[in-house]
């Protein structure tokens, strides 16, 4: 046998093995395949209710289906004239109301609350407190009382300090300079026992002294941009 005759006799046993194992899987397919659903009416039967048509019978009597609307009246039709009532609708409204008023009062007499069904409805201008102050007024006019005479306290200390700050006289121009020259020295000289002492802040006490530093160092330099703004006013004791 040749290498072409051998090569050939392969190529048709896979041929073979394909076509088999495509008819195992069609097998396979038809078995799982579901049944046609079918329904149990009979399809020869004539429906019972159409949309379509109004001459199929429903086979219910019409007096159980849900009655329509009147029809609305045409151009053509001529209105009724000449409807005359008696009665008077201010007196039937009165009575209605004061009948509403009766049941609310007993409703409200005679509630799950109250002690007695035949208990009457207590009358608001009957009661002990009526017309009288309620007694938390009492303590809001003595809390406002009170604010103002705080407040009043505060105002005579704000003008009793404007009176005396009226006494002052003008800081002189050397005087101005050497207290900025002595804030400055104060500053270089804080600043570097602030350098030496937080160097490195790994502790509690660390922190709060270089917290302590800053806020003062922070202090003079506010107080050297005021000074060196202008002219001051010193208070005269």
């Amino acid at each position: 046998m040749t290498f072409e005759q051998e090569h050939l006799g392969h190529w048709l046993d896979a041929i073979e093995r394909d076509q088999d194992g495509g008819k195992q899987q069609a097998q396979q397919d038809q078995a799982r395949k579901r049944k046609m659903y079918k329904s149990k009416h009979c399809p020869k039967k004539q429906p019972t209710y159409s949309t379509f048509t109004k001459n199929v019978s429903t086979g219910v009597p019409k007096e159980a289906l849900p009655q329509r609307k009147a029809a609305l009246p045409t151009r053509k039709e001529q209105p009724k004239y000449g409807l005359v009532s008696s009665k008077n609708f201010v007196v039937a409204n009165a009575v209605e109301v004061i009948v509403s008023a009766d049941k609310f009062r007993k409703g409200r007499s005679s509630g799950a609350g109250s002690k007695s069904a035949n208990q009457e409805f207590e009358r608001y201008v009957d009661k002990p407190d009526f017309g009288k102050r309620p007694a938390y007024l009492d303590d809001v006019k003595q809390s406002i009382a009170m604010e103002k005479e705080v407040l009043q306290e505060l105002l005579d200390e704000m003008n009793l300090s404007a009176r005396q700050g009226t006494l002052t006289e003008s800081m002189p121009e050397a005087d101005r300079e050497a207290l900025i020259k002595q804030l400055k020295r104060k500053w270089g000289v804080l600043n570097s026992h602030y350098q030496k002492a937080c160097g490195g802040a790994d502790s509690n006490t660390k922190k709060k002294l270089k917290e302590r530093y800053e806020r003062e160092l922070q202090q003079i330099e506010d107080d050297i941009k005021l000074i060196s703004r202008g002219r001051l006013a010193v208070l005269m004791d």
